[in-house]
């Protein structure tokens, strides 16, 4: 699973203000249901096998989060929250 993610960059749609910042914040739901739309492969992973630190994604740009696949196997993930059409 984590060949086939990759390098693999998420786009996570947010409103955001004039200065970038995004009203509310990035969850695990969110990722997961990006995964979910970039593979169909991907909808098994459960949003609690992702881990990031939510309370600093509260702007627009380039983050990572860690995917837990496996006791033995962590694959980070890179997403960027950009603004919502």
């Amino acid at each position: 699973m984590a060949e086939k993610i990759g390098d693999l960059v998420l786009e996570i749609p947010a409103k955001a203000s004039e200065t970038g910042k995004i009203f509310g914040s990035v969850t695990s739901t969110q990722l997961s249901a990006a995964l979910a739309k970039a593979n169909p492969e991907f909808e098994d992973i459960d949003r609690r096998k992702i881990s990031f630190d939510s309370k600093s994604v509260k702007t627009l740009g380039e983050y990572e989060a860690t995917l837990d696949l496996h006791r033995e196997v962590k694959h980070t993930i890179k997403f960027k929250v950009v603004i919502s059409e």
